[in-house]
């Protein structure tokens, strides 16, 4: 695929250094919904409301003392000059970004050795609901 793109490219059929530009927007408002969206219809509904009061404290509470934590980290150790320094407001966004982590491994793992419902049910509704958290804190 490569050599096709700069094969392309070399006998002027295509300018693929423009066209390889990726905007945000198309990522939040093209593909993001659909990814939601089928995580919340092959959801188990009645594991996920039955537990919904722990998956929203895990979710929205967890997400948000984690990038607390993260971005108030970053910025004591900006101003103590131990790593890049950035302003409050960076730092903050940085922890937002890098406080909704996606249990991948663990949800597969619990597929495999078929924990109980309600723990996979925990961790998988906060993975779905601490990613919009984070688009939120991160605005």
């Amino acid at each position: 695929l490569g050599l096709a793109l700069k094969l392309l490219e070399h006998y002027d059929v295509a300018n693929w250094q423009t066209e390889e530009h990726f905007p945000p927007t198309m990522f939040f408002l093209v593909l993001l919904p659909p990814i939601i969206f089928e995580s919340g219809y092959n959801l188990h509904k009645g594991n996920f409301f039955a537990n919904i009061g722990t998956i929203l404290l895990f979710a929205i509470a967890g997400t948000v003392i984690s990038a607390m934590i993260v971005g108030g980290g970053i910025y004591l150790l900006g101003k103590a000059q131990l790593v890049y320094q950035l302003d409050l407001v960076e730092s903050f966004a940085f922890g937002s970004l890098i406080s909704a982590v996606d249990p991948v491994a663990t949800l597969a793992i619990f597929q495999a050795i078929e924990v109980d419902q309600v723990l996979y049910m925990l961790v998988f509704g906060e993975s779905v609901l601490n990613d919009a958290v984070a688009i939120v804190l991160t605005t």
